[in-house]
């Protein structure tokens, strides 16, 4: 599963720049969220059968709101919404608040898994379409952080140690029905829309900070060289050595995401990387790994937004690491 975009771009931030405390806290929050993300992932793999579609990080958009929803789970008999929490520090929820360590959140849970199945359910509804729907708050982490003390004005939940019970009787209610779970993935991806929810004003204050050039992939210092050897780049301060067209790669990758409305060019990614011997590995890396979006003077290409590991995970080089 692809780390959501937020993720992505605030994780090539924090390698290209110091990002404020507040930045540095949210980003961790994200990355503990995405390792319970993947958990609870391998759990419904483990557990329900092949022909079930699974759709992960889905944003959907009506005028004025808009919702993320971590999983769809599509079976031949109804569509379940899982919005996944991996809460690592006690939280306890009582007569109608959360708490974190005894300190009250202003955010709710389960306000925010009923906003959004309400504005998914309309989506669904404006359409005149109708597919049975269950809502669950999964709180995946496997200690027990999590206390509900209060049942009123609470949505449906799960611990961990509930989802394979749960999951069990999702398939056996399955027996029978007549939905085509591709076909209905296939609709839901239509209605979606592109999650790039960074804050603008966070963006540009965060980018005009990010430090440009290639980075080295193994400590992500900036003294690499370029020049000394024929097919890799050397790091001057660990000594890895990555082959020049990978590490073009990944830095266009790096930079699709940090200017991720933008399309590509040769001009603005040769500029980035600041490096003219690799002028001609750049022309022939935008040539051979993107789709080209027009062609001209300065030719674009279509950018993925998404990090090398996550756009061209199963890339194979010629030359290796070393």
């Amino acid at each position: 599963m692809d780390k959501p975009f937020e993720l992505q771009f605030y994780e090539c931030l924090n390698e290209r720049c110091e990002l404020p405390t507040s930045v540095k806290n949210r980003l961790a929050r994200q990355q503990v969220g995405y390792e319970g993300h993947l958990d609870f992932i391998n759990i419904l793999r483990d557990n329900l059968p092949g022909h079930f579609v699974i759709l992960n990080d889905i944003f959907y958009k009506l005028p004025y709101k808009f919702t993320q929803i971590d999983t769809i789970l599509i079976t031949v008999h109804a569509i379940y919404r899982f919005e996944v929490k991996n809460l690592l520090s006690e939280f306890t929820y009582k007569e109608g608040f959360w708490y974190r360590k005894g300190e009250r959140l202003s955010r709710n849970f389960f306000t925010q898994v009923k906003r959004a199945g309400e504005i998914f359910e309309e989506i669904i509804q404006n359409d005149g379409l109708y597919f049975p729907v269950e809502s669950q708050l999964v709180f995946i982490n496997e200690d027990d952080t999590v206390k509900i003390f209060d049942q009123e004005n609470v949505s449906p939940y799960l611990m961990r140690w509930e989802l394979r019970s749960y999951l069990k009787k999702v398939v056996e209610d399955s027996r029978g029905g007549s939905m085509n779970p591709k076909e209905v993935a296939k609709y839901l991806m239509s209605k979606a829309t592109e999650g790039h929810l960074v804050s603008e004003v966070m963006d540009k204050k965060l980018r005009a900070l990010a430090r440009s050039g290639i980075l080295c992939e193994n400590c992500d210092s900036w003294r690499v060289d370029v020049i000394s050897r024929r097919y890799h780049i050397l790091c001057k301060n660990c000594g890895r050595q990555e082959p020049k067209q990978r590490a073009v790669l990944r830095t266009i990758c790096d930079y699709g995401v940090l200017y991720y409305e933008w399309p590509l060019t040769k001009s603005s990614v040769t500029e980035f990387i600041g490096e003219p011997s690799l002028e001609y590995i750049i022309k022939r890396t935008l040539r051979n790994y993107f789709e080209l979006h027009s062609k001209g003077k300065a030719s674009t290409y279509v950018n993925p937004a998404k990090r090398m590991k996550f756009a061209f995970k199963d890339e194979e080089f010629r030359y290796y690491s070393k």
